[in-house]
């Protein structure tokens, strides 16, 4: 489907255009600001509507209170006005005598990517070159969540190897001690011993006064012998009872070494929490290392399944790719075609191209497009700055010069 006429009025620069293009290429020339772009735009605006114009804030020209545009294909009719207002749209058959109930929707389903440039792709740096051939393929939504997903991934690894970094180094600064005593020491029992002990030798040291004083009150008390003797012989008996002598040494020393002990344990308690915590940090490092790699193994399946526009076209996160070389290292003659061939593939109901700053095109390029249009069945507009002598439809003033 070509663009067979174009009207336009009081829309950008333009005044009243009529271009009877009969789906033949067609070449705008003339000075610059005199409505050439506009003319572009007026194609754009009227075929692709929110999508072609959203760059456009003010369509109606100024001084002026309505624009239209009507672009005839091979069998619809497209109208779109602007009034202050807004804008509205119809769409029907070429003859003009009927008119579709879902404009929009008809040419939402006719319309591909008319904005797409091809030049401008092939001197696009290599970011915004990956960039438009994601919208162009229609799978940015696939590649942003992919992009979402891995950054999230990304970041959190990040926080996770600085808390890991964080606690190695406070594991490392520990001191290497090892405890030669035994497990840890239970101060309050050995406390408990030492006061038994400390306690029995307390009551013999008593029992033994006692026995002392018995004797003398033996030698004093000569008449109450037996009765002394009895009583001597109850502490003896009594003092029997009582267990061996306690060495409370040894568990003084112990007491002594507890705290050092005590205090070995702990570092190693202290050091066992931070090799878990260590080794935790570790693990979580890990299966976000894996989650960025399936994130990347993602995008990577996502771009080999695309249906790129172009055979031996791909891409990666450094730019486009043409046969596995980079865009930019590919001939002129090449970085053209392929940027053509994506155009075409892009719009495939609506056969037409719109080509901006054609006079960077030389002799060669401007024939091989055309001989590529022709091969396709493709329709060209091309912009081409010129002073009003070369061959095209001269836009001069926002008119059709005569």
């Amino acid at each position: 489907m070509h663009i067979h006429s174009l009207v336009a009025e009081n829309y950008k620069r333009l005044k009243a255009v009529e271009i009877q293009a009969n789906g033949e290429n067609v070449v705008l020339t003339g000075r610059n600001a005199q409505g050439k772009s506009s003319v572009l735009d007026a194609i754009m605006a009227a075929l692709a509507g929110k999508q072609g114009s959203k760059q456009t804030t003010r369509p109606i020209r100024d001084g002026e209170t309505h624009a239209s545009v009507e672009v005839v294909l091979d069998d619809i009719r497209v109208v779109r006005k602007w009034t202050q207002a807004g804008s509205t749209v119809t769409v029907g058959p070429r003859d003009g005598k009927s008119k579709f109930n879902s404009p929009q929707s008809v040419l939402d389903s006719l319309i591909g990517k008319l904005a797409f440039d091809p030049l401008a792709f092939a001197e696009a740096d290599p970011k915004a070159q990956v960039a438009a051939l994601i919208d162009l393929i229609g799978a940015r939504d696939t590649f942003d969540q992919i992009a979402k997903d891995r950054k999230a991934a990304y970041d959190q690894r990040t926080e996770v190897n600085r808390e890991a970094k964080r606690v190695k180094a406070q594991l490392d600064s520990l001191p290497t001690i090892t405890v030669q005593n035994g497990d840890r020491v239970n101060v309050a029992a050995l406390v408990d011993q030492i006061r038994d002990a400390e306690a029995v030798a307390h009551k013999r040291e008593s029992l033994l006064s006692q026995h002392r004083n018995l004797q003398q009150e033996i030698a004093v008390l000569e008449a109450n012998l037996r009765e002394a003797q009895g009583s001597l012989q109850g502490v003896i008996a009594e003092g029997k009872k009582l267990p061996a002598v306690i060495d409370v040494a040894p568990m003084v020393q112990r007491l002594a070494e507890a705290e050092e002990i005590n205090k070995v344990a702990d570092l190693e308690d202290k050091r066992d929490l931070l090799s878990d915590e260590l080794n935790s940090l570790l693990g979580d490092a890990h299966d976000l290392t894996e989650t960025v790699e399936r994130c990347d193994d993602q995008k990577q399946a996502a771009i080999e399944s695309a249906a790129l526009p172009v055979e031996g076209l791909s891409f990666d996160d450094e730019g486009v790719l043409y046969h596995g070389v980079p865009f930019a290292q590919a001939s002129a003659a090449e970085r053209l075609r392929v940027s053509v061939g994506m155009a075409m593939a892009a719009n495939p109901e609506v056969r037409v191209i719109c080509i901006r700053d054609a006079s960077l095109l030389d002799a060669e390029s401007f024939a091989a497009i055309e001989e590529m249009a022709a091969d396709k069945d493709f329709q060209v507009w091309f912009e081409k700055v010129a002073d009003g002598t070369d061959v095209g439809v001269v836009i001069e003033d926002g008119t059709v010069k005569a």
